[in-house]
């Protein structure tokens, strides 16, 4: 439907208004006729029965006070549905008492579209883990509009992830209702940047870049670089301790056997112990 709203100034209550309509290259034909409230005001809606180009105007045929005037044309365009959307047809009339008549001109507004869903947006949360098979990041997939805003999905959605280094599930499902999504990345052996993305059906893919840096590990009887996969330190032959009393290191705060010597972790050397 079409509101059309109007004022006549200066302010005239109970005239009567005449809004008259014509399809492009047609004839004008009267409307309907509504009478301006209080303040000079006036409303009608308006249903078109059929698609088509059309121009609107209100005409007011004037008082013994003030001349006749007429609004500017505003042309409009009747489609089918859908889309439906409501058009406020906004005219104003302008009448110079006495003397001259100034025509207000016909303004269309039309209420602003629905957003739509255009991307995914992929943030990780840590950024950067260690390269040793365990350690994750939180990967968060969001449903975003045009301007990045997000979006509540309107069904669930499936989204096909993929990862350059690492594991992660290949889909997850973004319920409706929601914007967004989560998985877990787990890192890999490699140091390097292991490359995320997302996508699904019908929308612009999105990514992230997670860092996977070195870990480094150290030999708790003599503090000498060791693999990370190594049974043995391969400086002192000896195997890592164990045990189940432990202790924090006061450097890096890892947890670590009680007759540690050296953090695994920083390599730095342990308080002697007052036993």
């Amino acid at each position: 439907s079409i509101t059309i709203e109007g004022t006549l100034t200066p302010p005239q209550a109970g005239a009567s208004v005449t809004i008259q309509v014509r399809e492009v290259g047609g004839s004008w034909s009267t409307l309907t006729s509504v009478t301006t409230d209080q303040e000079g005001r006036f409303t009608y809606s308006w249903t078109p029965q059929a698609e088509g180009s059309f121009e609107l105007r209100a005409v007011w045929s004037g008082d013994p006070y003030t001349l006749a005037c007429e609004s500017s044309v505003s042309s409009l365009e009747v489609e089918a549905a859908p889309p439906l959307f409501t058009t406020e047809v906004l005219i104003g009339i302008a009448a110079a008492c006495c003397v001259a008549v100034a025509g207000a001109a016909v303004y269309l507004k039309k209420r602003p579209k629905k957003p739509k869903p255009h991307a995914l947006r992929v943030t990780a949360s840590p950024t950067e883990v260690y390269a040793d098979g365990q350690s994750t990041s939180t990967i968060t997939v969001e449903l975003v509009d045009s301007k990045g805003k997000p979006l509540q999905s309107e069904e669930d959605r499936e989204i096909a992830l993929s990862a350059t280094s690492g594991s992660i599930a290949s889909t997850i499902v973004m319920k409706k209702g929601e914007s967004s999504a989560t998985a877990t990345l787990t890192a890999s052996t490699d140091i390097g940047v292991s490359r995320v993305t997302a996508s699904s059906k019908g929308l612009k893919s999105g990514e992230v870049t997670v860092t996977f840096k070195e870990k480094k590990r150290y030999c708790m009887h003599c503090g000498e670089r060791m693999p990370l996969d190594a049974k043995v330190c391969p400086s002192c032959g000896r195997a890592p301790p164990s045990g189940v009393d432990v202790k924090v290191c006061p450097n890096c705060g890892a947890i670590i056997p009680e007759v540690a010597k050296f953090c695994r972790d920083c390599g730095a050397r342990q308080p002697e112990s007052s036993s």
